[in-house]
């Protein structure tokens, strides 16, 4: 057998140790056992780091988020392989797991840059290329508190290029400890198309999956291109996966047509409407999302009947909106008076009714995130073009609507002046009852006249001197 050159002992070392990292099966035993004596007879060194941070910053070598930004910049091996050994040795030196959340992304990163610049094609090894001819998911919740023994646990999906689809569920059994066959569906699709490009694209560009909880339940794909090359990712079941802000569960569920898959995200149960009340001192307030029709609905109603209504179409934002709210967090079903009362509604026709109670610190934390993108919505959703003045001066007036500041990014204010100013320009003008002069500079012209007309307008009285400035 032809030994292995340096570099492809290396690559090999980079995509053992890679697949280790991002499997969240891994126990600390399988990265601990020999590595040191792999990493020496690889000719690398412990140097604290030093060659990275000298290169780069010392961040690079303490937090995964900074050695993100300059992972791509690295094409040295030898720097790269001593701050991998250096990181694994200053985890050991501190007792603490490289198996943990921050030391473990740190070793994803590391390694598949390792893997790309010891690779002839100097391209990860792990993102998928070429015609995609088969998916195989296996999508397992046996994480998610369920009844082992009576619940379905585990999906197993298989979808090939020219459209047969087969679908196995299975349920656990406590006696013999292995899966049962549930059910197995077998159906033609029409075009694989839509799926295929979906995932052909994500996985195309992303190799490392954060691994979010190892309680979630788990999921884990087999891609297959027309080469016969199998490429394998896996994470965890609560995972939004998107492409081109299309949610990739989402999309496999509705070209399907199977609105209970698990898929990436095991969510599949989730709220298509959702509605809010709110009685106030003054008025009563109504906020309703629905996220067939893609709508939010927002209604004050006066003491006196009187009754204001905002209707907005916005299907991806009103997605992101009902997806915050968790089903697990409701408030209580007190009877008594409260102030907000929520109802909801989900895709397989489950409701319930409740007063929010922020005593529980999720539930609050959940209802800010979702109150401050409403907000954000109304405030950035006002008046159009319909309610701005149609009124313009005319070109025998020879005079124009300034918009000038007094400092920088400061309030604009209209003053009236002559044809021929330009944006930027100094000018002084009256301000204020008893129209003291001060210097401004001009951030807009225009001749649309203000809303309220011209008679409130006060004149510019000249353009600034030198002498303004001394």
């Amino acid at each position: 057998m032809e030994k292995l050159s340096q570099k492809d002992a290396i690559h090999n070392f980079a995509v053992k140790y890679f697949d280790l990292y991002r499997n969240p099966q891994t126990i600390n035993t399988l990265v601990n056992k020999d590595f040191e004596t792999i990493c020496s007879s690889l000719g690398f060194q412990i140097d604290g780091g030093q060659a990275l941070i000298n290169a780069y910053y010392p961040e690079a070598f303490d937090h995964c988020h900074y050695l993100k930004q300059i992972i791509d910049r690295i094409d040295d091996i030898q720097l790269l392989g001593n701050a991998i050994f250096s990181y694994y040795a200053r985890c050991r030196l501190q007792n603490f797991s490289t198996l943990s959340a921050e030391p473990r992304s740190w070793m994803e990163t590391a390694f598949e840059r390792l893997a790309v610049i010891t690779s002839s094609q100097l391209r990860s090894p792990y993102l998928f290329e070429g015609t995609l001819q088969t998916v195989k998911l296996v999508s397992n919740r046996t994480g998610m508190e369920l009844n082992i023994s009576a619940d379905e646990v585990e999906q197993r999906l298989t979808i090939q290029q020219d459209g047969q689809v087969q679908l196995e569920r299975y349920a656990g059994d406590n006696k013999s400890l292995q899966l049962q066959l549930l059910s197995s569906q077998n159906f033609q699709l029409t075009s694989t198309k839509v799926i295929f490009e979906a995932l052909s694209y994500y996985f195309g560009h992303i190799s490392i999956l954060p691994i979010v909880a190892f309680d979630e339940g788990s999921w884990q794909i087999q891609l297959i291109n027309t080469t016969g090359r199998v490429l394998q990712y896996q994470g965890s079941l609560c995972q939004k996966l998107k492409v081109h802000n299309q949610d990739l569960s989402e999309l496999i569920r509705q070209q399907l047509k199977i609105s209970d898959l698990y898929v990436f995200d095991g969510n599949f149960e989730r709220i298509d409407q959702l509605k809010i009340t709110y009685q106030g001192i003054t008025a009563t307030d109504y906020l309703e999302l629905n996220r067939q029709r893609g709508t939010l609905i927002y209604q004050q109603t006066l003491l006196n009947g009187q009754k204001m209504l905002q209707t907005y179409y916005l299907t991806t934002t009103i997605n992101d909106l009902l997806d915050i709210w968790d089903l697990d967090l409701q408030g209580t079903a007190s009877t008594s008076p409260q102030k907000w009362q929520v109802s909801w509604r989900t895709r397989q026709g489950n409701t319930a009714k409740f007063y929010l109670d922020f005593t529980q610190p999720d539930l609050l934390i959940m209802w800010q995130e979702f109150v401050q993108k409403i907000q954000k919505i109304l405030d950035n959703y006002q008046q159009g073009e319909l309610l701005k003045s149609p009124l313009l001066l005319s070109d025998s007036q020879q005079r124009v609507i300034c918009q000038v500041t007094f400092k920088k990014q400061g309030k604009f204010y209209n003053y009236l002046g002559k044809d021929g100013l330009q944006v930027g320009d100094w000018v002084i003008v009256p301000v204020g009852s008893d129209n003291h002069q001060l210097k401004a500079r001009i951030q807009k012209i225009s001749n649309e006249i203000p809303f309220l007309g011209l008679d409130h307008l006060k004149s510019i009285i000249r353009q600034c001197t030198p002498a303004d400035f001394e």
